[in-house]
């Protein structure tokens, strides 16, 4: 595989993700507006998820803060993937956890702002803790 500089995935994932953030805007506005904000903080989740495994299948790595394409391109295929794969475990993991958190809490009827509250925190937690990862 020829690795080659390129944002146009990144670009057409975000159009992407705004479109769905709108559509479920709209929809959970209109039908269920008690659950908007759980399903806008399990899109946010989701779409991290997504696009690590998006980042793990190119190994356009350098689309994550901190890595240059150059260091990227050195890095060769085996690093590349080891790397983004650290990322899309630990937010593939948020995903699930936040997706099971959210459902236990509209289950017990609790306040669709615990959810966004704990997820928000949970993905700051997550993003903050991926520094650590080395190329």
């Amino acid at each position: 595989m020829e690795y080659k500089k390129t944002y146009k995935g990144l670009i057409l994932f975000f159009a992407t993700l705004c479109l769905i953030l709108i559509g479920g805007a709209v929809l959970f506005g209109i039908y269920l507006p008690m659950h908007m904000s759980r399903f806008t903080v399990c899109c946010i989740s989701a779409s991290m998820a997504v696009l690590t495994y998006i980042i793990y299948k190119t190994q356009y790595i350098y689309w994550f803060n901190g890595i240059s394409y150059e260091e990227a391109e050195k890095a060769g295929e085996k690093r590349r993937k080891a790397y983004a794969f650290a990322h899309l475990k630990l937010f593939g993991i948020l995903f699930i956890c936040q997706i099971v958190f959210s459902a236990a809490m509209a289950l017990l009827r609790a306040s669709q702002w615990v959810d966004f509250t704990a997820g928000s925190l949970a993905l700051c937690i997550v993003a903050i803790y991926t520094v650590k990862i080395k190329l």
